[in-house]
């Protein structure tokens, strides 16, 4: 990963990034590292650690072990046991805490590298070189009622079947500014048609013939 100085645009060597604020070694000033930058050092950094923190656990397990069969001549079977138990229980919470630490690490990684290819492919951000926040989607909704003379009437919207639904009936509809073909349809009467703007809620009344 390549960045280059602020002050004098000269590229900065970020090998051994250990701290946010790196000095450039052309014009020896300071600056600080953009977050998608920063992201992906620190993930590494705290990698590290993580690493150093777990062969520490498990040489400190190791070594409890060794002191335990070392005693193990004098100890009641029972107590040899349990420091057995012990050491194992100790061990495994030792990988299952490291599996946990690189399974972040990790997720963490990747969605650093994901903000820094966004990033640089010109994605939209704010005025302070940040991501601009994602809006939620919301979808407006109508309500059509359904009314028919005589009642007891189906429901189609564009030829799809409101299962289940007969008139009189409230429905919410997706709004939008397109016409749909409501059709009520009743068995011995001549279906009834009509268009309609679900632009806002409205009452669709009509009368079947027979």
């Amino acid at each position: 990963m390549t960045h280059n100085c602020p002050h004098c645009a000269a590229p900065m060597n970020l090998g051994a990034v250990t701290q946010r604020n790196v000095e450039c070694e052309y014009c020896h000033q300071y600056s600080m590292l953009p977050d998608h930058v920063w992201k992906t050092f620190k993930t590494r950094i705290d990698q590290a650690n993580a690493q150093q923190q777990a062969a520490a656990a498990r040489a400190n397990a190791l070594e409890m072990q060794k002191q335990g069969f070392k005693h193990a001549g004098g100890m009641m079977r029972k107590g040899w046991i349990l420091s057995l138990v012990m050491t194992a229980g100790i061990i495994g919470f030792v990988y299952f805490l490291q599996n946990r630490i690189q399974n972040q690490v990790r997720q963490n990684i990747k969605t650093a590298t994901g903000s820094t290819r966004s990033s640089s492919s010109g994605g939209s951000r704010t005025s302070g070189g940040g991501e601009a926040p994602r809006k939620a989607v919301v979808i407006d909704t109508v309500k059509l009622t359904f009314k028919s003379e005589p009642a007891g009437a189906e429901i189609y919207i564009d030829g799809r079947k409101l299962e289940g639904i007969e008139t009189p009936a409230t429905v919410d509809q997706r709004k939008t500014s397109d016409v749909v073909l409501v059709k009520l349809k009743k068995d011995g009467y001549v279906p009834a048609v009509k268009k309609v703007t679900p632009d806002a809620d409205q009452v669709i009344e009509l009368e079947l013939k027979k």
